[in-house]
């Protein structure tokens, strides 16, 4: 046990701060799953968050780990000396030494041979590096390079975008990755288990938006079935994290990190993995669907981001649900899903999913949620007085954070400015909808730059008054004075201002179906109720049938 602070313990209590005042609530559910000593590699997904997945994960992990990052992060002005003091394992990967391809290329005759025009193959590229189209549409190992305008590819390139490119008459620009020789990284990590510690790895390989897991990387499995081929004495545990966001790349919302059970490496597969040849690989294979299916367990995935919203709109229809908790929401997800996806293509289910995402956008056109539909009541003085109160208590919470607002108003502006920029750039790739993974990371990276500078002027600002009009009570602190204003400053910003922020959010939304009961006609509304009250009935019906049959 250690009995002093490290660099690590300084790092991770400030992820803490800076994640409590970010996201409103976030839980930790499975920590008796995490084996107490001994060699550990954590997997964690969906990584729908760029550097604040990492952040979240080693703040709220039991044990100290070790998180392999790409060595590209360590570079940036804020976050680097922070990765760094985590005792982050840096990979170096292909992507970040690309060149822009000179000419362009299209696909031959045979779909293993790519032409190039204008094209210096035999100069530029290197049997073992990777030819990649633009946004991320595809890439391809080369085999062999016949001449400056042919060359042979490993796999062919699939999809009907890569396709359509590389048909073009004048083909496609193209980025060339050479091949990286990643044995120093599997060497450290190997080093790091076998002194009896824990590594972190978010297998997807990259941050994305989207409702299913991106194909896990086979580095991890490579590392794990090493380790264990080196010294098979040691007994080197996997263990899932989900890490699950009600709205991940929103300003106070909530997160779940839950650890999974711990997974043993067959020995089976160990000994296919000395083998070599395609034993190993299919020994590599194996394990990741082994982690695969133990990642599912801790997230909710979904084909698509629309069948994600029906389910959890099917999970708030539901009667027989009592749970009140985020986690407890993610496990009846995770159900719901599971049956679904076992029964999708029953025509009762299928109409089922047609007639919600009717509902969906018929809660869209009021601008409510679902649990909101039996919120709205009938016209009276009781629903008066009460719209009447809510809108003085939430006019109340408004004025108490107009300063705050005013002051940090530089902050909002440059944070959203920056955050939907970069979205705007991670949109143009194929495996990304919204661009939504990079808006928290850089509202508070941007945030790191801004609020020394901001709160900095603020109190040199305050110091020039108080010295002006003699403020005493600032300036009996002496030389403590502009700590003293900036304790000040932050404590009101970012602890009063927060609690005014849930408070008044909580009151704007509860006043919506108020509003909605004198601004909609009566018909409308019940119309609306009675639409829910029949999908309810269904969905608890079908459930029901479905649990009978140990489908749900």
């Amino acid at each position: 046990m250690r009995m002093w602070i490290q660099t690590y313990d300084i790092v991770s209590s400030f992820f803490g701060l800076l994640l409590n005042v970010f996201y409103r609530e976030i839980r930790v559910q499975g920590l008796d799953n995490v084996p107490k000593e001994g060699p550990v590699i954590f997997v964690a997904a969906p990584h729908a968050n760029m550097f604040v997945d990492g952040a979240i994960f080693t703040k709220y992990c039991p044990r100290e780990v070790s998180l392999v990052m790409a060595k590209k992060a360590t570079t940036f002005k804020y976050a680097g000396p922070l990765i760094r003091g985590m005792h982050a394992i840096t990979l170096e990967r292909p992507v970040d030494f690309a060149e822009i391809g000179k000419g362009s290329i299209k696909l031959d005759q045979y779909k293993d041979h790519v032409n190039g025009i204008g094209t210096e193959f035999t100069k530029q590229l290197k049997v073992g590096g990777q030819i990649a189209l633009p946004d991320d549409y595809g890439s391809s190992e080369i085999l062999e390079i016949l001449s400056d305008t042919e060359l042979v590819i490993k796999e062919e390139f699939k999809g009907f975008k890569a396709l359509e490119m590389l048909t073009q008459p004048n083909g496609t620009p193209y980025a060339y990755l050479p091949r990286v020789d990643q044995s120093p990284l599997y060497k450290r990590t190997i080093e790091v288990l076998s002194a009896g510690k824990c590594i972190g790895v978010l297998p997807e390989g990259r941050s994305h938006d989207r409702a299913e897991l991106l194909p896990l990387k086979a580095g991890m499995a490579i590392v794990a079935l090493s380790a264990m081929a080196e010294n098979s004495n040691q007994d080197i545990k996997i263990v899932p994290c989900g890490l699950n966001y009600s709205c991940a790349h929103k300003f106070r919302s909530r997160a779940v990190v839950l650890f999974g059970s711990s997974i043993s490496i067959p020995p089976e597969l160990v000994e296919k993995y000395r083998n070599k040849g395609q034993d190993r690989k299919q020994a590599c294979g194996k394990l990741l669907e082994i982690i695969y299916d133990g990642l599912k367990s801790v997230t909710v995935t979904a084909p698509d981001y629309e069948t994600l919203t029906v389910i959890r709109t099917a999970r708030s229809l539901y009667r027989n649900f009592h749970g009140s908790g985020i986690h407890e929401e993610l496990k009846l997800d995770q159900r719901f899903i599971d049956g679904y996806m076992k029964c999708k293509d029953d025509p009762y289910v299928q109409a089922m999913h047609r007639e919600i995402t009717e509902y969906i956008r018929l809660l869209k056109h009021y601008g409510l949620d679902d649990r909101q539909v039996h919120q709205i009541s009938s016209r009276g003085f009781r629903t008066l007085a009460l719209l009447l109160c809510q809108i003085i208590i939430l006019v109340l919470c408004f004025i108490l954070s107009l300063p705050g607002l005013i002051l940090n108003l530089p902050l909002i502006m440059d944070t959203h400015f920056v955050s939907s920029k970069k979205a705007e750039v991670a949109r143009k790739s194929c495996v990304m909808i919204a661009g939504h993974h990079v808006v928290a990371t850089w509202k508070i990276l941007t945030s790191f730059r801004d609020i020394p500078i901001l709160y900095g002027l603020y109190t040199f600002i305050i110091l020039l008054l108080a010295h002006q009009y003699h403020w005493n009570f600032i300036l009996n602190s002496g030389i403590f004075a502009p700590i003293n204003v900036l304790i000040i400053l932050l404590a009101y910003n970012y602890y009063v201002l927060i609690r005014l922020f849930d408070m008044g959010f909580d009151l704007y939304r509860s006043l919506l179906p108020l509003v909605i009961s004198f601004t909609s006609p009566q018909s409308s509304i019940q119309h609306l109720q009675q639409i829910r009250d029949k999908l309810s009935n269904d969905v608890t019906g079908l459930v029901n049938e479905l649990k009978t049959k140990n489908m749900c």
